[in-house]
């Protein structure tokens, strides 16, 4: 299906407010910004001033808050040994918009939620959300996710998701509503750049959509695994303009092989449309449309470029181009899957389809 008018709602609110404009306001220190989101009235906007600050545990949030940094990247949110920000059972959440900071995952997470409380309406914009791990000479921080979100409902813009250590960007279980990601980069994460699960045993399938737009991926899963953006659990996906690489930065990839003799190639897949239940929950529809990449530099990706396995229909429109170069196969389509393409498709494909 289309994008939802909600996420194309989201989409013209972003591209009229792209300008970063600051409310001429007296700021608060980062070191203070946890009492000053708890202390906000209804759409307040708190100026965060340059420095260095934690936020934690959020209790409590009025409606439509905006916590914005007075410079972009001048606040950094600094991360410890659980959550860099967290809302837990109890909490009394409106809407919340993070903007302009540079936001440091702790060893757990830097964002976590939990199931209890749904929906959490947060969001993320020109921002930062940064592992501090340096996979190709592993070195830095131990962490283990990015966004860990049960019950999303919100988007991220204009956010960099990197250098996990162990697992995923960002960890999204069972959407409470329409959920997007835009103009982001998903980079550098030890398992996927971002990965959508709806599973039947834990808060179940989604009947709502994830939808990426304008997104860079480059070199996730060189942990333990794990394609860049692997989605399932939920009603449609929709990707527009997706651009995902694997080694196209021969340097960073030559360190990686060097400091990993264990493995015989570097990073996995990129896009995996799956579901861990054998097919109980699939996705409803799967749309890819504009101008979609998935490369993969000789010698790199242990997987698959793209797989479509669990999903009822597939839509294909404008430029979809896939390249592997190996023996591996470049698409796989589940058997039964409903295809259909737009009248407008340009297919470039150098490697194996397959249906299976």
């Amino acid at each position: 299906m289309p994008l939802t008018q909600i996420n194309q709602d989201r989409i013209t609110m972003l591209e009229a407010t792209e300008d970063y404009e600051v409310p001429d306001q007296e700021g608060v220190p980062p070191a203070m910004l946890s009492k000053a989101i708890e202390n906000a009235s209804d759409g307040e906007t708190i100026v965060v001033e340059d420095g260095d600050g934690s936020i934690g545990r959020i209790n409590e949030c009025a409606e439509g808050v905006t916590v914005m940094a007075r410079n972009r990247l001048g606040a950094r949110i600094k991360g410890g040994e659980g959550d860099t920000i967290s809302c837990m059972d109890g909490a009394r959440l409106g809407e919340i918009t993070f903007r302009g900071l540079y936001i440091e995952a702790s060893r757990r997470s830097a964002v976590m939620t939990l199931s209890e409380k749904p929906p959490y309406r947060m969001n993320f914009r020109d921002s930062v959300i940064d592992g501090g791990y340096d996979h190709s000479t592993n070195t830095g921080a131990d962490t283990k996710w990015g966004l860990m979100i049960h019950r999303w409902d919100g988007y991220l813009d204009n956010v960099a998701l990197q250098h996990i250590r162990r697992e995923h960007g960002a960890y999204l279980h069972t959407m409470a509503g329409d959920c997007l990601i835009r103009n982001s980069r998903l980079r550098r994460n030890g398992r996927t750049g971002v990965q959508h699960a709806g599973r039947r045993n834990e808060a179940g399938w989604s009947p709502f959509q994830m939808a990426l737009v304008d997104v860079t991926v480059e070199d996730n899963g060189i942990g333990d695994g794990g394609s860049g953006i692997t989605l399932g659990g939920c009603r449609s996906v929709y990707l527009e303009n997706i651009q995902s690489s694997i080694g196209a930065d021969g340097d960073f990839v030559a360190r990686y092989m060097v400091n990993h003799p264990s493995k015989m190639k570097f990073s996995t897949g990129h896009l995996v449309n799956w579901d861990d239940l054998g097919r109980q929950d699939p996705v409803q529809e799967f749309e890819m449309v504009g101008e979609n990449w998935f490369y993969s530099a000789p010698g790199t990706g242990a997987s698959t470029n793209v797989k479509i396995n669990s999903a009822d229909s597939l839509y294909v429109d404008g430029e979809l181009h896939v390249m592997r170069h190996s023996s591996l196969n470049a698409v796989e389509i589940a058997k039964g899957t409903a295809l259909s393409a737009g009248d407008g498709i340009s297919l470039d494909v150098l490697g194996k389809v397959v249906f299976a």
